[in-house]
């Protein structure tokens, strides 16, 4: 398996990965690109996640929230019409 430093994996996969966002070995290996004892790079985070995604998903979650007591609104109001349709038609068969 091939084992590369932070700096190195950064130049091979063109990125500008900070050691936040991998899992580096504790113990030293020889880097295979700079060929130095320095702690190499054993998986890459998959995503981090970003401020923008963050935003998202609050809005999407008061969106959801606020679809949810539209819903709850809604089902009260015909809850009532229904009852007030059932008490007036009960008020004409008693008269």
């Amino acid at each position: 398996m091939a084992e590369f430093c932070l700096d190195c994996w950064n130049q091979l996969h063109k990125s500008h990965k900070k050691s936040s966002e991998v899992t580096l070995t504790k113990t030293l290996y020889f880097c295979e690109g700079c060929e130095e004892l320095k702690p190499v790079v054993i998986l890459p985070y998959r995503r981090s996640i970003q401020r923008w995604d963050m935003i998202l998903f609050i809005i999407l979650g008061k969106l959801v929230r606020g679809l949810w007591y539209l819903l709850q609104i809604a089902g009260q109001l015909c809850q009532t019409k229904f009852s007030r349709k059932t008490d007036n038609s009960l008020d004409k068969r008693e008269k």
